[in-house]
């Protein structure tokens, strides 16, 4: 027989246990015991009661409600592993914050990988597919509309887009430039944007160094209206154009220069440009996406070389208002 001496050494010990893990008994009493005697009881599992405590007690389409429900079922009715609120709040602020950001890698390349398998065809020639079914030949206005239709509603497509396009529109109105290079031709929406408002007499070198993006171009500036003497289009990398401008294009001096094309590339092609002497006192030069993916080095050089006016347009990623971008429109004033 045990002693009582015995059972009263281990007293201590057995109380110092139950109080360290109160919560663990606890847990263990309402995870489980309680579990399996309401599964006896009721005849269903945890899972369907919480269910039809949710059908009685909360809102339906009611996200808050439900979560708000389920919080109370778990904590006052049934013990239900959740994150739950607390937790739920530290999840929840990098899915809120960045919630464009996740829905712009689904559209522009999750949805484009997958389309890309179905259909056999490229984005672009998908595109120009939906522009030839919904725009109007000869009509510059029609094209973009529908470009922008198809890129905000039917397939992610980033372009300059309507609303940064308005800047674009302003700058080539207002001075009205005779000879304009645009670096990025990609499908060709900003080259119609651009050679619609253009003066009588003036010309758009486009540049773009992918073949297959290129032929695409080609296929809407023309659907759009414009020839071979409004917009000529270069397929080559843009640091092999430049340096060649003047003696292959006879280009003197480039009045406006639209870059679109890799951000990386900002800076390396603005030197070019510098280099070569094609920007003269008054020439603009307005870079698209300066903060979102972003140009930092292009803006430190161009903050501080002392040879620019510089002004940035605050904006939002082209059909993605969530996503904070802008531009960025240079006045070359000379040297230093």
């Amino acid at each position: 027989m045990v002693s009582p001496a015995i059972v009263l050494a281990f007293v201590p010990l057995l109380v110092t246990l139950i109080i360290r893990y109160r919560y663990h008994f606890l847990l263990l009493y309402r995870a489980v015991l309680v579990r399996m005697v309401l599964d006896c009881t009721t005849g269903i599992s945890r899972e369907e009661r919480a269910f039809q405590y949710l059908l009685t007690h909360s809102l339906p389409g009611d996200p808050d409600s439900i979560l708000d429900t389920f919080d109370h079922w778990s904590s006052r009715v049934e013990y239900m592993s959740n994150i739950g609120p607390k937790k739920g709040t530290s999840f929840n602020r990098p899915i809120i914050r960045y919630r464009y950001h996740f829905l712009l890698l689904y559209r522009a390349v999750l949805v484009r990988m997958v389309l890309d398998c179905t259909t056999g065809i490229s984005r672009e020639e998908r595109a120009f597919q939906y522009l030839l079914t919904h725009s109007l030949p000869g009509d510059p206005d029609s094209i973009l509309d529908t470009f922008d239709h198809w890129s905000s509603r039917v397939e992610y497509m980033s372009n300059i887009g309507p609303k940064k396009g308005k800047v674009l529109d302003r700058l080539i109105t207002d001075n009205a430039p005779l000879t304009v290079l645009e670096l990025g031709t990609h499908c060709g929406y900003s080259a119609v944007r651009i050679a619609r408002g253009l003066p009588l007499g003036a010309r758009l070198y486009s540049v773009e160094m992918d073949e297959c993006n290129a032929t695409i171009a080609e296929k809407v500036i023309r659907l759009a209206g414009f020839d071979d003497d409004t917009v000529e289009l270069i397929v080559s990398p843009s640091e092999e154009v430049i340096p060649q401008l003047r003696e292959r294009f006879g280009v003197e001096r480039l009045d406006f220069v639209f870059m679109d094309h890799w951000k990386r590339c900002y800076l390396r092609d603005l030197q070019l440009l510098e280099g070569s002497g094609l920007l003269g006192k008054g020439s603009i030069i307005l870079a698209d996406n300066i903060i979102f993916p972003g140009a930092p080095h292009f803006l430190r050089y161009v903050k501080s070389s002392g040879l620019y006016q510089h002004r940035i347009h605050q904006a939002t990623l082209e059909y993605f208002r969530g996503i904070r971008d802008g531009m960025a429109e240079l006045t070359f004033i000379g040297t230093k």
